[in-house]
């Protein structure tokens, strides 16, 4: 009977676990980067088109995350949208006239 009760309680743990909200850590980074970005007035100014484009795709990856589709779809795009602010930075930078 204590055997019973020890399995039944260790099969719960294990099935709560299952059912955990998943953390993507790659997500929480391109969000951050990309709030980042949009506070920089340079990027605003001078890249809005590729700080346009990093929006579009970061919001498919939040879109994938809300649908639960796979981890590596939502880690994907949350990578493309990272590159894509890298891109509007540099753009900025290049664009941006010298002081």
């Amino acid at each position: 009977m204590r055997l019973e009760r020890l399995l039944i309680v260790a099969l719960v743990a294990v099935a709560g676990c299952a059912f955990a909200p998943q953390r993507f850590v790659y997500l929480e980074q391109a969000e951050r980067a990309y709030h980042d970005a949009v506070a920089d007035p340079a990027i605003a100014r001078y890249a809005a088109p590729e700080l346009k484009s990093a929006r579009e795709v970061l919001d498919r990856a939040l879109d994938a995350r809300a649908t639960l589709q796979d981890a590596a779809e939502v880690d994907h795009l949350a990578y493309v949208a990272r590159q894509r602010i890298e891109i509007a930075r540099a753009a900025a930078r290049y664009r941006e006239p010298l002081k």
